[in-house]
């Protein structure tokens, strides 16, 4: 009996032994998979707060660019206006205007004083001068026909006016003149107004103001350089929006270049700087990555004053591109040519394919807007950093060339502006910045404003249907040229168009392509 009880005793702390190993290692596992949760849990917010700081980095730092951008535009606006001075080419075509009138105002004063006096002088003749003619006349031969051929002769010779030539403008004959004065002759406004609506009502003017007497070749002169001036107005005029459009998509793209590139850089470095005060934080550099990484403000500023080039010098090759193709599409068009929407925008749209693609092989150009971006050999590098002040001689500037971080930045600089994915993303700039430019322009010369009908959408179909509405109004070039040129103010001095490019996707993923390549890999 003692010894079943001693059995059953054993037994029974043997079970609570095992109950209890069981009951401690359920709480020591418990404990260890809420310490892994925990653990995991941190590592997830923490990766959270890694993935959220990197986008506040990124947007900001897309902030920055959108700002930079706009401090760099008015260096680029004087300059592009004192080149192109279209509104200078519309002062002289009013002078030039405003000096014929005055002439003209002033020969038919003296045709009238002249008239004056010969019939005063005609009033005063003595009865004696009548008597002889009286008296001529009844000696002639006895032919009553004769004598009243004679007489009718002599009257019509006295009576008779002389032809004067008559004086056309080489504009469109269906320009009205304007029916208001206009203010503020000084400014553009002023003559465009003037210009544009009562160029042509000149030439009925002068025809119909007492057929006065102009020299031929002072009427020459006067023609072919008031011709010269709106040939030059035409083309200029076009020529600096369309300047205008590629200059503001080639320095967004740049300054979104570089200011990725520092922000890559600046973005690794706080990381890199972690590594000191967090043990578990390890950065590994590749084999070719230099041991200083981190970015310093002299190597910055170099690197940022390179923009000096596309803003003093490239846009002026970019310039004399686009120039050219518009001397080729617009030069044979004649002012007085009257053209509608649809064909306006075909006529712009063969330039931007001759800036853009080659005449022959029919392919985008190589590297086709990188030499007006970027300098493409040392010396034009070297004259960069002359001209920012970050040297005072080639020689001095080739040394700090020589610079690793500053090399690099350059480089991959280069590498980005050359690449496949830059001309993408300037297309897609091109074709944002051109459609708002096509809206603001042309909308309001081609009545354009309400093109939603407002009409039933559910329409009886008969046989009036497909007949058009409308005649779609058709504008002579001359008639565009104000609203064109003024526009170049906008692109340049407003922020709607660089407002356009802060919502183009592919610059948005090209900035962030740049933003996150990184060269030295991190291990948590």
């Amino acid at each position: 009996m003692l010894k079943s009880i001693k059995d059953y005793t054993k037994r029974h702390r043997k079970g609570l032994l095992i109950t209890a190993t069981i009951i401690g290692g359920g709480i020591f596992a418990g404990q260890y998979a809420r310490n892994k949760i925990q653990e995991l849990q941190d590592k997830a917010a923490s990766e959270r707060m890694a993935k959220e700081n990197l986008k506040r980095r990124f947007e900001q730092n897309q902030n920055d660019c959108t700002f930079t951008v706009l401090s760099l535009l008015p260096t680029l606006s004087e300059q592009v206006f004192d080149d192109m001075a279209v509104e200078e080419l519309w002062a002289k075509l009013q002078e030039l205007r405003k000096e014929q009138k005055q002439k003209l105002e002033k020969q038919k004063e003296e045709k009238k004083q002249e008239s004056e006096i010969e019939a005063n002088s005609n009033q005063e003749k003595p009865v004696e001068e009548q008597e002889i003619k009286e008296e001529s006349i009844s000696e002639a031969p006895t032919n009553s026909e004769n004598a009243e051929t004679v007489v009718n002769e002599q009257q019509s010779e006295e009576t008779k006016p002389e032809p004067a030539p008559e004086l056309f403008l080489p504009i469109t004959e269906d320009q009205q003149p304007s029916s208001k004065a206009i203010l503020n002759s000084g400014t553009m406004e002023s003559s465009i107004g003037s210009l544009a609506n009562s160029s042509l009502s000149e030439g009925s003017e002068l025809v119909s103001s007492q057929k006065l007497e102009v020299p031929s070749e002072e009427k020459a002169v006067v023609l072919k350089s008031k011709y010269a001036l709106w040939e030059e107005i035409k083309i200029k005029s076009f020529t600096r929006s369309l300047t205008s459009l590629y200059c503001v998509s080639l320095l967004t793209l740049l300054t979104h270049t570089e200011l990725n590139l520092l922000g890559r850089f600046t973005y690794v470095s706080s990381i890199a700087s972690l590594n000191r005060s967090e043990p578990t934080i390890r950065i590994e550099r590749s084999e070719s990555e230099s041991k200083d990484t981190f970015m310093d403000i002299d190597v910055e500023g170099k690197f940022l004053s390179f923009s000096w080039w596309l803003l003093h010098k490239g846009w002026k090759g970019l310039a004399a591109r686009v120039e050219a193709a518009v001397h080729e599409v617009f030069g044979s068009i004649q002012l007085k040519h009257a053209t509608n929407y649809e064909e306006t925008l075909r006529l712009i749209k063969r330039v931007r394919h001759l800036i853009e693609y080659d005449a022959e092989s029919m392919k985008p150009h190589r590297n086709s807007f990188a030499q007006y971006i970027i300098p493409q050999n040392a010396d034009d590098e070297a004259e960069v950093l002359v001209q920012a002040g970050y040297a005072t001689s080639p020689q001095e500037a080739e040394k700090s060339l020589k610079n690793y971080k500053l090399r690099r930045l350059l480089d991959e600089t280069s590498d980005f502006v050359e690449s496949v994915d830059f001309k993408t993303v300037l297309g897609a700039c091109l074709e944002e910045l051109f459609a708002l430019f096509y809206h603001n322009t042309f909308t309001k010369p081609f009545d354009r404003e309400n093109n939603v009908s407002n009409e039933d959408r559910i329409q009886e179909i008969n046989s009036n249907y497909l007949q058009p509405s409308a005649i779609e109004k058709k504008v002579t070039i001359a008639n565009l040229l104000p609203p064109v040129s003024r526009q170049s103010h906008l692109i340049i001095n407003s922020n709607e168009y660089l407002n356009a490019l802060s919502y183009v996707k592919e610059l948005q993923a090209f900035s962030a392509i740049i933003y996150t390549q990184y060269d030295i890999s991190q291990q948590a």
